[in-house]
Parts: C-alpha cells; structure tokens; sequence
C-alpha cells in the first residue's frame, strides 16, 4: 500500500506546484527531491519518484522502467 504517488510527465520535471517541502521532502539544488537511485524512495518517506521527475535519464524506456520498480518497491 502506497501513502503517496508522484507522478510528472514531460522531459523537464516540473515539481514546483507539489509544495515538496511542507511533506518534509529534502530537495536538490535543481528542485528534484533527494531520493535513492535504487528504488525510487525519497529519503525515509513512503514517497517514490519515476519517470521524467528524476530528470536524469529523460527517455520513454527508461522512465517506464524507473516506474515499474518504483511501483515494485
């Protein structure tokens, strides 16, 4: 069971409206939120970021696979 869902759609992320912050979410000097590679989870929360929100790999195949294992974990 999830608590929250990210979910951004693009090529540049555009996570500013989401008020990050106020859910105690650490950010990186680019705005993406601090999360870990591996899964997808943003610090200790229960929050997975995918996709084109990590704005490091923006192609299709590898957003689609980032959100399979974000939804796996």
């Amino acid at each position: 069971m999830f608590d929250y869902v990210l979910v951004a759609i693009g090529r540049q992320p555009n996570l500013t409206g989401l008020d990050l912050e106020r859910a105690g979410v650490a950010l990186q000097p680019n705005g993406v939120p601090i999360f870990d590679p591996a899964t997808g989870q943003i610090g200790n929360t229960s929050i997975f970021i995918a996709g084109d929100a990590i704005h490091s790999r923006p192609l299709l195949r590898e957003a689609a696979d980032l959100g399979r294992i974000a939804g796996d974990n």
